[in-house]
């Protein structure tokens, strides 16, 4: 799982050590499950705050979603 850290500024970030400090919220390695997390407000609820996720931040994920389901 990739965890997701919010920064002050309100956006979700990538903590693929799981280090940084502050709530985190998980991501699984489907495909589908970051989608749904963003679409249907599911980091919103795991924040319990607002948050945006910026383009490359999406990128990251995909691309470690890739990198996982071929382990």
């Amino acid at each position: 799982m990739l965890r997701l850290v919010r920064t002050q500024a309100g956006e979700a970030v990538p903590d693929e050590e799981a280090r940084l400090p502050g709530r985190g919220a998980y991501i699984c390695r489907e495909a589908e499950c970051a989608e749904r997390a963003v679409r249907h407000g599911g980091l919103a609820r795991a924040f319990r705050a607002p948050v945006s996720i910026t383009t490359e931040s999406i990128d990251f994920i995909r691309e470690w979603q890739r990198r996982e389901s071929t382990k």
